[in-house]
């Protein structure tokens, strides 16, 4: 998983909520599966975390200055 750092306020994954967007990459997509079990995992905490399907250059573009992912 990839961040910003400058513009991230959580320090760590439990931090994250729904002012948060993660790019998890398309279905079937490593990050998107690990994604989708942590939400199996905590869905009261996870699952209201937006998610956004970038990956490659577009997710590290979105990530770039922390105003869309």
């Amino acid at each position: 998983m990839l961040c910003n750092r400058k513009t991230f306020a959580a320090s760590r994954m439990v931090d994250l909520n729904e002012t948060n967007t993660v790019a998890i990459g398309p279905e079937g997509a490593g990050p998107n599966t690990t994604w989708a079990a942590f939400v199996l995992a905590d869905k009261a905490r996870y699952g209201k975390v937006r998610v956004d399907s970038r990956s490659g250059p577009r997710a590290l573009a979105a990530i770039a200055d922390g105003s869309e992912v």
